[in-house]
């Protein structure tokens, strides 16, 4: 399903997404120590690392990216 904020439905985007959140393709953008609103639990996480893939046609588009991210403990 597709709706204004998805680019590409998932299905398109998986294999790719998968090889970025593994470090064997590079993302198109990396934002370091942001601080992450988890919406699941209720917590502001400090010190996570956000890599952008699959995003609008430039990182500075106002297209939301999905992301993955990597925690570093």
């Amino acid at each position: 399903m597709l709706n204004k904020f998805c680019k590409k439905p998932l299905y398109e985007v998986t294999q790719t997404m998968a090889k970025v959140a593994m470090g064997v393709e590079k993302a198109e953008l990396v934002i370091k120590n942001a601080k992450l609103v988890n919406v699941c639990n209720a917590e502001i996480q400090e010190g996570i690392d956000v890599a952008i893939s699959q995003g609008g046609e430039s990182p500075s588009s106002a297209t939301p990216l999905t992301a993955s991210v990597k925690t570093r403990r």
